[in-house]
């Protein structure tokens, strides 16, 4: 009876240990779980970085491409303006020598009332 009972108490024993080994059996693979999750929230934290990066590096591309249209518009603006002073120049050149032939007119026309 004795000898039943130590046995009984032996499987016993083996029976809490193997639930022991169970229980850190799954306790190792809710770790190992757990560390997966960590380790795919990191990779989607990376990528969601390398994704705004690239939305800034964009932002800055169009922000250049806006700079260089303002300046060509700029450059546009200034060709235009020396076109319209060169014209202007060239109205004054035409209005000077419109004056030097009235002048060259007045003067023949008082020379010619001198000599007569």
């Amino acid at each position: 009876m004795r000898t039943a009972m130590l046995l009984l108490l032996l499987l016993l024993l083996l029976l809490l240990l193997l639930l022991l080994l169970l229980l850190l059996l799954l306790l190792l693979l809710l770790l190992l779980l757990l560390l997966l999750l960590l380790l795919l929230l990191l990779l989607l934290l990376l990528l969601l970085l390398l994704l705004l990066l690239l939305l800034l590096l964009l932002l800055l591309l169009l922000l250049l491409l806006l700079l260089l249209l303002l300046l060509l518009l700029l450059l546009l603006l200034l060709l235009l303006l020396l076109l319209l002073l060169l014209l202007l120049l060239l109205l004054l050149l035409l209005l000077l020598l419109l004056l030097l032939l009235l002048l060259l007119l007045f003067l023949l026309l008082l020379l010619l009332l001198l000599l007569r």
